[in-house]
């Protein structure tokens, strides 16, 4: 068989992986961002429901702060409502033509499908950040380990990347110019 190059040897932008501080800060900016999202509808839904749920007419057990709790159904679609907005965010900015967040874009890297080195399909961001969700769901251990594999890989992937078959690179210089 002829000695041909894997398609992840390649690309020559894939030569010089991204750091991972880069990566890291990326990340940071991007989390900023989702949990002011994931805020502003927390407030939304908790300012509807004192204002339905404060007036003399309920006579139910109050908070100390004098408005009832959420239910536990309430509590749960919030916490899908986050889920759908972490991934909405994350997945739908990775598999757009630019492969960036706006963590990504502000730092100057971007994700590409490993084996094309192309555009990431949607399914393949989506399984991305379920990853990252997962290993957050699994108490953090993973999460972190997964945060730190780069430094330990010598072509700086995380876990997530080899899952998505994607990488992180530095994003070309007409993809970060806005018109």
């Amino acid at each position: 068989m002829p000695n041909v190059a894997r398609p992840y040897e390649s690309f020559d932008y894939v030569v010089s992986p991204v750091s991972w501080w880069r990566r890291f800060l990326a990340f940071i900016v991007d989390m900023v961002i989702v949990s002011i999202l994931c805020f502003i509808i927390d407030l939304i839904v908790l300012t509807n429901h004192v204002v339905r749920t404060t007036s003399p007419a309920h006579s139910f057990a109050r908070t100390n702060a004098g408005v009832p709790p959420l239910s536990p159904a309430a509590e749960g679609v919030l916490g899908v409502v986050f889920i759908v907005v972490f991934l909405g965010y994350f997945a739908l900015l990775t598999a757009s033509d630019s492969g960036q967040t706006l963590g990504k874009r502000l730092v100057g890297i971007q994700v590409r499908d490993r084996r094309t080195g192309g555009r990431v399909l949607l399914h393949k961001a989506v399984i991305r950040y379920l990853v990252i969700l997962v290993a957050y769901w699994l108490f953090l251990v993973p999460l972190i380990l997964d945060a730190f594999s780069p430094l330990f890989d010598a072509k700086r992937l995380a876990w997530h990347d080899y899952a998505a078959s994607t990488v992180v690179v530095d994003a070309l210089p007409d993809q970060n110019r806005t018109p």
